[in-house]
């Protein structure tokens, strides 16, 4: 573990990364995914990849600022071949 993080950080970011991972998905299924915002459920995708990737690589004592493969190196390189199929099926109006 790098000196420059304290315990108590290495100690509460899994838990922290996971909250975050986790509550990402329920803000697109509520808002954008039945709008058909193909974008922003993309965005959400991997903003809630890569909050699941940090805690991962936390707990190897990894601790990552600009890490261009922390998806693959987390074992979550999947997520491009999905975010590849994300389309809508139907039409949508734009909003108010």
């Amino acid at each position: 573990m790098p000196s420059t993080h304290p315990p108590a950080l290495w100690a509460s970011a899994p838990a922290r990364w996971h909250g975050m991972a986790a509550a990402t998905p329920s803000y697109v299924t509520a808002g954008d995914a039945p709008k058909g915002a193909v974008t922003q459920v993309a965005g959400a995708i991997a903003l809630a990849a890569t909050q699941t990737a940090h805690p991962v690589r936390a707990a190897r004592g990894e601790w990552v600022t600009d890490d261009q493969e922390l998806l693959a190196r987390a074992g979550s390189g999947e997520v491009d071949a999905i975010l590849r199929t994300l389309r809508t099926d139907r039409p949508h109006s734009p909003g108010p």
